[in-house]
């Protein structure tokens, strides 16, 4: 009998970006050789450091024109020489929206053997529905149907991932197969899983496989209700914190800017789990009462903050310091969505060989300056350094 390959797959976020296949009662997992061979171009050394930056006026609008003698960068406050610039201002080819299911460009599929030129704007959607509700996973349907109705354009391509049970979409500029891919999403909810430890494998698998496109500002957008997990001080959470680190190291290894997104957004019409949560709550003709005895109290709080998006949220800290946003706590996400558009659309590449050579696995702050009145600089603030041995 044939095995059951589309959880065993999930969890390989490669495939979904270069191919993938599963016949005949086995599972493969097919690693094709990169259709993107960085050219004599691009620095691979490892004290290579890239990083993208968005200049911008006082209006918030991107300043072009810009050239590599305009911008200055320290690390940890020692003065570093730019060795690669390149200003990248990339067009919108509109889709003609009368044929909505015809392929975005003349390829239909990225295949595994092909090589590709990109020269629009790279997303991968990473769905997170391992802890996802049915409710908020059809919102998410529609969320990032949304945004490929709105903002994906004919020279873009992108490609769906899923943390969970299901099978994504390697990259194309195909409408159709993108959308079919996302009504494929589904919760799924595994005990038998380590969900959060899966949920970070599949991201920093996913950013490293996006790592093989050079020359361009990549985005992960990581659709997530919730926080993964928590990067507090407890001894539990220890494992968390330390996939998470990986996960951003492999992100900035590959110049991947990690976009979290909360697709279920505030809720101020319905009761939320914290409320729920108070076994002495109750909803009556004059609206929701809660009870004021400690045990109600303590359960209302502890539920209210496992809902709260702050600092210890490990998809938030993904976003923040890989050079990326959330969107979390807000109802406002196609605002957001613009945002990430924009971001991956216009934005200065520079370069440097770090003078720090000492491969120590350690994080190290940039400062990028632009010395002219009127402007704030935009860019990832830091990286951490490869390690002699690369293994966790």
């Amino acid at each position: 009998m044939a095995r059951d390959c589309t959880r065993e797959i999930a969890v390989g976020s490669y495939w979904s970006l270069l191919g993938a296949v599963a016949a005949a009662g086995t599972c493969a997992v097919v690693y094709a050789q990169d259709p993107l061979q960085p050219s004599a171009t691009f620095r691979t050394e490892i004290n290579f450091v890239q990083v993208p930056v968005r200049v911008l006026d006082t209006d918030g609008e991107f300043v072009s024109g810009l050239t590599q003698s305009d911008f200055q960068i320290f690390e940890d406050g020692q003065a570093q020489a730019i060795t690669s610039f390149s200003a990248v201002e990339i067009p919108s080819t509109a889709v003609d929206a009368t044929v909505p299911d015809a392929p975005l460009a003349d390829i239909d599929t990225v295949a595994s053997d092909d090589s590709v030129d990109v020269d629009g704007r790279v997303y991968a959607f990473v769905l997170d529905n391992q802890l996802m509700r049915p409710d908020i996973a059809l919102r998410t349907r529609h969320v990032v149907r949304g945004f490929i109705r709105d903002y994906l354009q004919a020279n873009d391509i992108a490609a769906v991932v899923f943390t969970g049970a299901g099978r994504g979409q390697h990259f194309t500029r195909n409408r159709r197969l993108l959308e079919d891919a996302i009504g494929r999403l589904r919760s799924d909810r595994d005990p038998s899983d380590d969900a959060s430890h899966r949920s970070m494998s599949v991201i920093a698998e996913t950013a490293r496989s996006l790592g093989a496109i050079r020359g361009r500002r990549k985005a992960l957008v990581l659709m997530s209700p919730s926080a993964i997990c928590s990067l507090s001080g407890r001894e539990e959470e220890s494992v968390c914190r330390e996939d998470a680190r990986y996960a951003l190291r492999i992100a900035m290894q590959s110049d991947v800017s990690i976009y979290t997104i909360d697709p279920g957004g505030l809720n101020t019409s319905l009761r939320s789990r914290a409320e729920h949560a108070n076994p002495n709550s109750s909803y009556g003709a004059g609206g929701y009462t809660e009870a004021s005895n400690a045990a109600a109290a303590r359960f209302a709080f502890g539920a209210a903050r496992s809902e709260s998006r702050g600092p210890d949220d490990a998809a938030r800290y993904l976003a923040e310091e890989s050079g990326g946003f959330a969107v979390v706590n807000t109802n406002s996400l196609s605002e957001g969505f613009a945002r990430v558009v924009r971001e991956n659309s216009s934005y200065y590449l520079l370069g440097y060989y770090s003078t720090n050579t000492t491969a120590d696995g350690k994080v190290r702050r940039n400062e990028i300056k632009v010395p002219r009145s009127g402007v704030r600089v935009v860019y990832r603030a830091s990286y951490r350094a490869a390690k002699a041995q690369l293994n966790r």
